[in-house]
């Protein structure tokens, strides 16, 4: 399971939990699906068919489906920052 933590340490409030496909509110296995991965896109709710919310693509997070999307974040190692740049403000960060 990875953890996606506020802020730019080990030691920020546990927002959302990596669970295999699924990604959790809260921290371990028993928060409420908020997303599911499929691959490299992000769907809304539990199952195949939710709406798409984002995709993953060479550690850009993009809004929609298509690789044309704007840019929301850039995971950048452990930290996840806003936008394109490796110089964003740093919004998250992954804890294994």
């Amino acid at each position: 399971m990875k953890y996606i933590r506020e802020g730019n340490n080990r030691f920020g409030t546990v927002l959302y939990t990596i669970d295999g496909n699924y990604v959790r509110k809260g921290q371990g296995r028993f928060g409420d699906i908020l997303y599911t991965i499929d691959g490299k896109i992000v769907k809304q709710g539990q199952g195949m068919f939710g709406e798409v919310v984002c995709n993953i693509d060479d550690n850009l997070i993009r809004k929609g489906r298509t690789l044309f999307g704007d840019v929301l974040y850039n995971i950048d190692g452990r930290f996840v920052r806003e936008g394109r740049s490796r110089f964003g403000e740093i919004k998250f960060y992954i804890d294994e």
